[in-house]
């Protein structure tokens, strides 16, 4: 109350020594909120005045701030013909982007709404936290997900507060595993006693606990002795689950003396960390016995993951012995457990050849021998082979692609997963990361087919990016990949020709693309035009500005969205 008080006491004085002129009076309404009145103000000026500039200019800013977006246009229009220089004028060009954002937060349909929060996150700015905080309190439950999701990559303090208090009080499950992996991103130390509740407690469903365990994992800066202690003897599999992976994250030797005894604990995932730590480790012997003799207790383990992390262990230690290990799990008749094996020999670096060139040839399964060859190539060998082969599933493979991660080791798999409509991220999305990946990889390699696996790959998938969440999640190419996209910007087929500039846009940031962008987005489809937009902002050329605030004239709402969006990354780059 006391903050309102103040406000309008001052706008009230503005008011009074303003009563002559008229661009103060409108920003005075303005800064009271009441944005009809200070549209009426401009109005009337300017049947007066319409040759002042920066009576155009409030009067556009007073609609955005309205939500008038057709009339701001319109505005906008005659205000460029009167002053050629408009789009240099950013305060003007940035109240319209944040206008059309901030409708779009209010909007009926939550998609709408999801979108805007997209703008919001991508403007990193103190107007964009707002629209967060305030759809963190979304009655859908849909936008409080993609809102908490969103907080999680920021560590604005108002954030932090409403993830927490989300973290305490959501009832959706969606929303809440949300919260639960957000506390953890955010760090917010405070809710570490929470988790651990999460992790104990019976009622907890497999995902919360999952969740819970990688978010608490990440609160761990550093654990004393007795801590890792109290874990290690908790009655509950996942503290005890814990425990090990925080010995093994952050490099606590002098603790695995209370991880020791895990290693036949009655959980197979116990059992499974427990022997992963003295792997990550990278020790030879512990209290006098070599670390060979406790990983080859447990190869014959009842528990698949536990036997192969043994053998990886092994691995590290006694190439023979652990690549004798490994054998029938690389033919084994279920692919997971294939594939298991195959990343582990694969994360075994040298000490995993002769076994795993060999496999790599002699594989029927297609994804043993690409997570084969992805550590073939890590080691310098086979590497025509090798890259040969990610050549070929890139070009002749229809599914979708992602990376696992189980226990310590990362696979390449087949995704199972469906489109989730409440999601920010999508399964094509993340295949298109992978694919991207997998490209990088060559590219570095310089091999001298990937090339021709980009242009089969771009001519059967539409590229670029999957919706705005995927820039979320995108890392940048390395140089290598860039280099060898650019080459396909001459190309003959135009699909190829936009998809390749996409990629430069999303993944290089390339200005160079810029030109092309703009006049590809009036021969596409709006899902080509959404793409566009997208790839613009991540761009951020200055030379936008003028084209895309003509888009906030479109008649489709995300297209609109999307510019305002691109906008504001562009104004803020």
């Amino acid at each position: 109350m006391l903050y309102n008080s103040i406000v309008f006491f001052l706008a009230s004085s503005s008011i009074i020594t303003a009563t002559e002129n008229p661009v103060k009076r409108i920003y005075a309404n303005l800064l009271v909120h009441d944005f009809p009145m200070a549209v009426q103000e401009a109005k009337v000026a300017l049947q007066n005045d319409d040759h002042n500039e920066e009576l155009w200019q409030a009067y556009i800013q007073a609609l955005a701030k309205n939500g008038d977006e057709h009339e701001m246009m319109r505005a906008w229009k005659m205000y460029s013909e009167k002053f050629p220089n408009a789009a240099s004028n950013h305060a003007v060009v940035e109240s319209m982007a944040w206008g059309v954002l901030e409708k779009a937060s209010k909007n009926a349909n939550p998609m709408t709404r999801i979108y805007a929060l997209l703008g919001a996150f991508f403007s990193q700015d103190a107007k964009g936290v707002e629209i967060i905080h305030r759809l963190l309190s979304d009655a859908n439950s849909c936008v409080r997900g993609a809102a908490v999701l969103i907080s999680s990559h920021l560590h604005d303090a108002k954030l932090c507060d409403d993830v927490w208090r989300i973290f305490l009080e959501e009832k959706v499950p969606k929303v809440r595993l949300e919260a639960i992996q957000a506390v953890g991103e955010m760090k917010i130390k405070k809710a570490k006693t929470q988790l651990i509740s999460i992790i104990a407690d019976p009622m907890s469903t497999a995902q919360e606990k999952a969740v819970a365990i990688v978010s608490i994992i990440s609160m761990f800066d550093s654990a004393d002795r007795q801590e890792i202690q109290a874990l290690s003897t908790s009655n509950r599999a996942g503290l005890r689950l814990v425990a090990c992976k925080v010995v093994s994250e952050l490099d606590l030797i002098d603790c695995l003396d209370c991880i020791e005894p895990l290693l036949k604990d009655h959980s197979s995932e116990v059992r499974a960390a427990a022997i992963a730590a003295f792997g990550a480790l990278h020790i030879t012997n512990y209290q006098g016995k070599p670390v060979t003799e406790l990983a080859a207790e447990m190869l014959n383990d009842n528990d698949s993951d536990v036997a192969i992390t043994a053998a990886w262990v092994l691995t590290l230690n006694d190439p023979n012995q652990g690549q004798k290990a490994f054998n029938n799990w690389l033919k084994h008749h279920q692919q997971d457990i294939r594939l298991l094996a195959a990343s582990a020999l694969a994360s075994c670096g040298k000490y995993s050849l002769p076994l795993a060139e060999n496999a790599f040839k002699q594989s029927n399964d297609p994804y043993v021998r690409l997570n084969l060859a992805l550590g073939l190539i890590g080691q310098q060998n086979s590497i025509e082979q090798a890259c040969g082969e990610l050549c070929n599933g890139l070009v002749h493979s229809d599914d979708r692609w992602t990376w696992e991660e189980r226990g310590p080791f990362r696979m390449l798999v087949p995704s199972t997963l469906s489109r989730d409509a409440s999601s920010l991220d999508s399964p094509d999305a993340e295949n298109q990361r992978t694919r991207l990946d997998i490209i990088n990889t060559l590219a570095i390699m310089k091999y001298s087919h990937a090339k021709d696996a980009l242009v089969q790959c771009l001519q059967h998938r539409l590229w670029g990016v999957a919706g705005m969440a995927a820039a979320l999640m995108l890392t940048e190419g390395d140089e290598p990949a860039l280099d060898l996209v650019r080459t396909l910007l001459d190309n003959k087929n135009d699909n190829i020709k936009l998809q390749a500039a996409l990629i430069l846009a999303i993944w290089g940031r390339d200005e160079e693309v810029i030109t092309f962008l703009h006049e590809a987005y009036h021969k596409g489809g709006r899902d080509q035009k959404e793409r566009i937009l997208e790839g613009i902002g991540r761009v951020g050329a200055s030379s936008s500005i003028p084209f895309l605030v003509e888009r906030l004239n479109e008649a489709s709402n995300s297209l609109r969205i999307l510019a305002a969006s691109a906008l504001l990354e562009t104004l803020y780059h």
